[in-house]
Parts: C-alpha cells; sequence; structure tokens
C-alpha cells in the first residue's frame, strides 16, 4: 500500500484498523485495495461495481509500480498489458508523474 494511501485516509479513532493495516504491511502481507470504498461506504454512500472495479484497477497499478520501482517495462510486463494500454489506465487514474 502506498503511504500516500494511508496519509489520505481519515481514521477517526478507528485506532484498531491502523494498527491491523500497520501489521499486515510489516508482515509483507497485501492488503486490499479497499480504503476508499469502505470510506466511502462509511459516510452511507453505495459504490457501484464499476467503481470498486476502477479503484481496484487504480491500486493495482500503483501497488505494481511501487514494487517495479517506476519501472513502466517491468510494470506492462508483471500486469500482462500493452505499454499503450498501461499509459492510457495510468492517465486515467492520474498516476501519471
Amino acid at each position: 500500500m502506498l503511504l500516500h494511501d494511508l496519509m489520505q485516509r481519515r481514521w477517526p479513532g478507528n485506532v484498531r484498523e491502523l494498527e491491523n493495516v500497520a501489521e499486515r504491511q510489516v508482515l509483507g502481507l497485501e492488503v486490499v485495495c479497499s480504503l476508499d470504498m469502505e470510506e466511502a461506504e462509511s459516510n452511507g454512500n453505495t459504490v457501484s461495481l464499476g467503481g470498486k472495479i476502477n479503484a481496484f484497477e487504480k491500486c493495482l497499478i500503483a501497488q505494481e509500480l511501487e514494487r517495479n520501482n517506476d519501472n513502466i517495462t517491468a510494470t506492462y510486463k508483471s500486469l500482462r498489458l500493452s505499454r499503450k494500454t498501461l499509459y492510457y489506465k495510468m492517465k486515467k487514474h492520474g498516476l501519471l508523474k
């Protein structure tokens, strides 16, 4: 999980959730890309299937970029995408630097 995501997440008195996420990170376990969806749902909003798929796609690409030290070639190969498709999805999700 990206540090940026953790810092953007609101943790209003929910220390246990923060501890669980931190513990999973320390142990090297994957943290599910659902913090934004959980926050939206906890605010009484419903998240559509398309919204959940987009959030998951963005998170997956961001995690692969981080895992590959922002190496585009390694990332599109690990995701089994073309370079063009990866760039399109990065632009769509605001992941271009």
